[in-house]
């Protein structure tokens, strides 16, 4: 990773979690173009290095789908 893959946004004003990640996701999808985005809460903790290949894996599998409360 490096500097052109971080993207701050600053907003005039707390939207809430649903609309910022709406605006976060948005940004990343204009700017680039991915074939997924993973949304976490600002306190989840990873313990598996091996997590997102899972989740990945799942996505190959199953194609595209809303994953709560894992």
């Amino acid at each position: 990773m490096n500097e052109n893959n971080i993207i701050v946004i600053k907003n005039d004003e707390n939207y809430g979690f649903s609309k910022g990640n709406n605006i976060g996701c948005k940004q990343a999808i204009d700017k680039f173009n991915p074939d997924y985005i993973c949304v976490f809460n600002n306190d989840t903790f990873i313990k598996s290095n091996d997590f997102i290949k899972g989740i990945y894996a799942k996505y190959l599998e199953q194609g595209p789908s809303f994953v709560n409360e894992i």
